[in-house]
């Protein structure tokens, strides 16, 4: 877990400055920073995490680099904590593809059936993310009329306070 986390902070650095020094699209720029080749142990797992930071835009990027810091940053006990959520999260979710594969009544292969499933995982997120924008987008407004009547209602002295100045 150590060198995933070191693995994770080269490659976000080297990102980082891939992305200040636009010379050359990041795909062809070479990295600064020695990355693990597949030669070492596990190397072909750190490729991938590589290649799928090195396929973040700029914005998304930022947000993860931020969440690793805060990830860092949290007690063993939080990080178990969120470990577990995520491990629920994940076990809930393959459990809801196996019943939509179930639902629809298909008999695929094996590998093809994993295939239908993660598929299935892919287009919840897709869903899960453009939900959470959509009440994002409607809760933004609604913030700001609340914002407005509080201000409304604290700007103004309340009655109590009036008459106990007027005297």
């Amino acid at each position: 877990m150590a060198a995933l986390a070191i693995l994770l902070t080269l490659c976000v650095q080297t990102r980082g400055q891939d992305t200040q020094n636009q010379e050359k699209p990041a795909s062809k720029a070479k990295p600064s920073t020695p990355i693990p080749s597949r030669s070492t142990p596990n190397g072909a797992e750190f490729e991938k995490v590589r290649k799928a930071l090195e396929a973040l835009n700029p914005d998304q990027l930022r947000r993860f680099q931020q969440n690793f810091i805060r990830w860092s940053n949290l007690s063993p006990e939080e990080k178990k904590l969120l470990g577990d959520r995520e491990a629920f999260r994940r076990q809930k979710i393959q459990e809801e593809g196996e019943a939509a594969y179930t639902q629809t009544g298909l008999q695929l292969p094996t590998e093809t059936r994993e295939l239908f499933i993660k598929r299935y995982a892919e287009e919840r997120r897709k869903l899960e993310e453009e939900l959470r924008r959509d009440q994002e987008e409607r809760r933004r407004p609604r913030l700001s009329a609340i914002v407005e009547q509080l201000k409304s209602e604290f700007s103004t002295p309340p009655p109590a306070a009036q008459s106990s100045e007027a005297r």
